[in-house]
């Protein structure tokens, strides 16, 4: 079975948690914590899908993109997600001070695993998949 992967996008949503971002008084460190978390979609198809995440930046006003957020790639499984593991996925980062308009996400299509109820494993067709959402 070969599913296309826009039917499988639907199974992931992103989140994205800024809980401070400004200076801490006046001792020169302008960074703010970023906390960012995944959740799923309902899927009755399939029992797991997981996907290696590669980058994860914040574009400025400036248009100018931050380093990646990750410190390397980041394997889950957004059907199987419980609260530790979504706030385990990038934990609380550091970032500079700023305003910024979006977040930039790559995913490795070639990480994806499926599997549906039976656990048979799922083929999935895909590109390189990288997105950018203003928020």
């Amino acid at each position: 079975m070969t599913t296309k992967l826009p039917t499988l996008l639907g199974i992931f949503t992103l989140l994205l948690l800024m809980p401070s971002c400004g200076g801490s008084g006046g001792n020169g460190n302008n960074e703010g914590s970023l906390a960012f978390l995944v959740g799923d979609a309902p899927t009755d198809d399939l029992s797991s899908f997981s996907l290696e995440i590669d980058e994860l930046r914040l574009r400025n006003l400036d248009g100018v993109l931050s380093d990646n957020l990750l410190s390397g790639p980041r394997t889950i499984d957004v059907l199987g997600l419980g609260l530790a593991d979504r706030e385990a996925l990038l934990g609380m980062n550091s970032i500079a001070a700023g305003n910024y308009e979006s977040v930039y996400l790559k995913v490795d299509p070639l990480s994806f695993q499926a599997r549906d109820l039976q656990g048979m494993e799922v083929s999935i067709s895909a590109g390189l998949i990288a997105a950018e959402v203003g928020f």
